[in-house]
């Protein structure tokens, strides 16, 4: 469940790791141009998705609840 949790932050946050700017890895600087490696791109997608969980997890237990799925929807939609 929470692998699933995961995966679908990470697919949400993928769209915003795209106007990232590189973070200067070795891999990413052999891209040139200022482009960025798959690698550092799905990194830096996971790393966004385990702060946006870890905001959401209210009470720190590693799960996302009902409750705090919903709070975290109505939160969204009223920045809207």
């Amino acid at each position: 469940m929470r692998a699933a949790v995961v995966l679908a932050l990470l697919a949400t946050l993928l769209p915003a790791a795209a106007g990232a700017q590189n973070t200067g890895s070795k891999a990413a600087a052999t891209t040139g141009g200022g482009g960025i490696t798959k690698d550092d791109y799905v990194e830096q997608a996971k790393q966004r998705a385990a702060k946006r969980f870890d905001k959401l997890d209210k009470n720190h237990d590693g799960v996302l609840s009902p409750d705090e799925r919903k709070s975290a929807g109505r939160k969204k939609s009223s920045d809207e």
